[in-house]
């Protein structure tokens, strides 16, 4: 009995030293279980969960008791209480002709009281299924102030404004809830009718300031209690909601058309990115930038700047430039906080590629085809500094594919080239010679992006001057061209330049081969043929004596 005794000793000994070292391990890596952990659980969670009437989920159940349970025991909890409000909503809302106005309101407010009491009691008892009546209180008593000035024939209080701010209350009483709760759902429930409130208010400075408001308070759900989803909500929330006042509220009973007044409306979108943007910069240290920091800062960009773009376009008219010029300085400003405070990649990016956005469209307001296309041109020479600047790879990427298109469409669609089409190439070998020099900040490993530059520079020189120069003089000039290239070679030492001059000298060939002889003028035929002969001849002079130095250097040394 004895040893018996000391073993089972030592075996509860061993377990208590396995049990301290694991609750080290948790409270090194801060995972250590709380009690009242169970009050911060997600409403939809699934794992572990234990009613408050003693009887636990069936997790150690089958496969298909489980799904029972959770159907059953959550999903029509959740389906019975939401269908239950929506109905009573309808019959909140619907016109009576032969009673008071108020009764419908009285009935919604007595309706309400009823189930927060309940709410109230089976809190302990039946905490979900109390959540789900407190959620339903909030929704009747909304529609119930509601109730009170719409969808009735005869307002009970004919003041919008009064039922506006008695709305508001009901928003912030719940906003409050919800923090004391701990519960995203009535966050989003209170976001949502906020928005609510500011749609049927139907005035547009207390829609802008209202919609700013909101945007705030979502941001600090996002930083204190770190709702990410609330936050993606709001974002997408507050732009609709705007969007729907651009387009003359027509929720509200008003003709769908594009509002054309209040010109200020365009700052209020400014506003509302900024205080979304500071939901990043602001955000947890340890909070990785990758998933939902870089996909809340890429639908606020999109539809912060697709939202601005309209209205400014809507309200400002004649000063849209200027609007657009002065958002792009607002965008970069953003891209360079992110990458001073973090060296952000995804949201530096962003922000920087929708400022340069706002500027192309700045420039497209400002000139006109083909004009444009050399303004943006030189902005992409601005767009790669700015990349360089930012060490990122995805903005030179980004603005290669745009320079390329940009070469493409101006190829194609532009009507009559004048001698500023030069710029494309010098800006094509620019580019290629920045990227070149500082490939090492990019930490680029292919040559890729540097071709494409360097292609787009071998077709722009010819082709700009195909247009503008004398037809006469076009083989001399596409020479001129291979001896600029091979200039190049011998100064920067790069065998690059040196085949885009061999690549010239054979299209001058073909050129002169197939058109000369017909169409040039025989004097400058004349000049064509020997001064292409004698530059011919000389290339391959010095080709030979390259091959002659790399097979017997000391040979060539004494001759």
């Amino acid at each position: 009995m004895s040893r018996t005794h000391d073993a089972d000793s030592d075996v509860r000994n061993r377990l208590e030293k396995i049990e301290d070292r694991l609750a080290l391990i948790e409270e090194k890596l801060g995972i250590a279980v709380d009690a009242s952990e169970e009050h911060w659980k997600p409403l939809f969670s699934d794992a572990g969960v234990v009613s408050n009437d003693g009887v636990a989920s069936p997790d150690d159940e089958s496969g298909d008791e489980t799904i029972e349970y959770k159907i059953g025991f959550y999903w029509f909890a959740k389906f019975g209480i939401a269908i239950l409000a929506i109905g009573i909503a309808f019959l909140l809302t619907f016109p009576y002709h032969d009673i008071p106005g108020y009764l419908p309101s009285l009935f919604g407010f007595i309706l309400s009281g009823g189930l927060l009491a309940a709410s109230s009691l089976l809190r302990k008892s039946y905490d979900l299924v109390s959540r789900y009546f407190f959620e339903s209180a909030f929704v009747l008593l909304f529609f119930s102030v509601l109730r009170l000035h719409f969808f009735s024939p005869v307002p009970f209080i004919e003041s919008r404004s009064v039922v506006v701010l008695l709305l508001c209350v009901v928003v912030a009483v719940n906003m409050f809830m919800s923090l004391r709760r701990s519960s995203p759902y009535l966050a989003v429930m209170s976001l949502v009718a906020g928005y609510a409130v500011a749609i049927v208010s139907d005035a547009p400075y207390f829609m802008f300031f209202a919609i700013a408001s909101l945007s705030g308070i979502a941001v600090y759900f996002k930083l204190v209690r770190q709702w990410n989803s609330v936050l993606l909500i709001a974002i997408v929330m507050s732009y609709s909601t705007h969007m729907l006042w651009l387009f003359n509220n027509p929720l509200m009973g008003n003709a769908l058309e594009l509002t054309r007044t209040h010109p200020l409306n365009s700052a209020f979108v400014l506003i509302y990115l900024v205080v979304f943007a500071l939901a990043v910069l602001l955000r947890e240290k340890g909070e990785a930038e990758r998933g939902f920091p870089a996909a809340s800062s890429l639908v606020n960009c999109a539809l912060g700047f697709g939202v601005f773009a309209l209205s400014a376009e809507a309200t400002v008219e004649r000063y849209a430039a200027i609007a657009c010029t002065g958002a792009s300085i607002l965008f970069l400003a953003l891209s360079t906080w992110f990458w001073i405070k973090e060296q952000s990649k995804f949201s530096t990016f962003f922000y920087s590629m929708t400022g340069y956005l706002a500027l192309s469209c700045a420039i497209l307001l400002l000139s006109r085809i083909p004009d444009t296309f050399i303004w943006l041109s030189w902005q992409s020479v601005i767009v790669l500094a700015t990349a360089i600047y930012f060490r990122s790879r995805f903005i030179v990427v980004t603005n290669t594919v745009f320079f390329v298109v940009l070469l493409l469409s101006y190829l194609i669609s532009a009507s009559g080239v004048g001698a500023i089409s030069l710029s494309f190439g010098a800006i094509a070998l620019i580019s290629a010679r920045i990227l070149n020099l500082q490939k090492h900040r990019l930490e680029i490993k292919t040559e890729l992006l540097r071709y494409c530059y360097l292609g787009a520079a071998f077709v722009a020189f010819p082709y700009a001057l195909f247009y503008t120069v004398p037809e006469g003089y076009i083989p001399l000039s596409w020479m001129g061209v291979a001896l600029f290239y091979y200039i190049m070679h011998r100064i920067l030492k790069n065998q690059r330049y040196q085949l885009m001059a061999l690549l010239t000298l054979t299209l001058t060939v073909v050129y002169v081969a197939i058109i000369g002889i017909v169409r040039l003028d025989p004097a400058l035929r004349i000049v064509s043929f020997l001064v292409l002969g004698t530059v011919l001849l000389s290339v391959s002079i010095i080709y030979s004596r390259i091959k002659r130095t790399q097979k017997n250097p000391h040979e060539v040394h004494q001759q």
